[in-house]
């Protein structure tokens, strides 16, 4: 499933790439992850009987990851072009 809904994502986030858009690939692909997380976390805890159970393991490797990700992209919404 996950593999479905990020198909349009990497084909927007590639076209704007090509015409130099990187905000709208920066915005897009942050977006699309706190939309995914939160629907898929809200629906896992009000399907799972008892709430979801996550190990501290999760976050000790979810959150270093995110941040790095984060500092990557945000390479791509400073743009070094001076303004018209």
């Amino acid at each position: 499933m996950a593999l479905g809904t990020s198909v349009p994502e990497l084909s927007t986030t590639i076209s704007s790439v090509k015409k130099g858009h990187g905000n709208i690939t920066v915005g897009n692909a942050i977006g699309s992850n706190i939309v995914n997380i939160l629907l898929v976390l809200g629906l896992a805890i009000t399907l799972t009987p008892g709430g979801l159970k996550v190990g501290t393991e999760f976050f000790n490797i979810t959150y270093p990851f995110t941040i790095l990700v984060i500092l990557v992209l945000s390479f791509f919404i400073y743009d070094t072009r001076k303004p018209n």
